[in-house]
């Protein structure tokens, strides 16, 4: 019987630090919906692990982040940064950078794949 049992105890939770960010706010209501639990009580130093979560919960936080935010992030680094405020630094959307910065003039690039065996090319502008 779930009711007949206690509510659990949060033991050493730090001081709460509200979400700045953008992708803070955003992994905080990740974490909300994962963990079951308010918004309000997760900190961005609050542990993963100490709010509830382990392992098969890990999986679907990962799972969200990527469909939700568009991001990969593996499960290794779950356990290595288990706040928000770890997690967030991989949830910032990359910088779109050139692929080759020396083509100035937009003009097209032919490149001839050397390990394709029907010789393809890949023309990249």
């Amino acid at each position: 019987d779930r009711k007949a049992l206690p509510v659990p105890v949060i033991k050493g939770e730090r001081r709460y630090t509200p979400p700045g960010s953008e992708e803070e706010k955003k992994l905080v209501e990740i974490w909300s919906e994962v963990l079951h639990r308010e918004k309000d009580i997760i900190s961005i130093d609050s542990d993963f692990f100490e709010l509830g979560g382990h392992s098969l919960k890990a999986v679907t936080l990962v799972s969200k982040i990527h469909k939700e935010l568009g991001v990969k992030i593996l499960l290794i680094d779950v356990f290595k940064n288990p706040t928000v405020k770890g997690l967030s630094r991989y949830a910032k959307k990359p910088k779109q950078i050139s692929l080759f910065p020396w083509n100035r003039w937009k003009r097209w690039i032919t490149i001839r794949c050397p390990q394709s065996r029907n010789g393809s090319i890949l023309c990249i502008r």
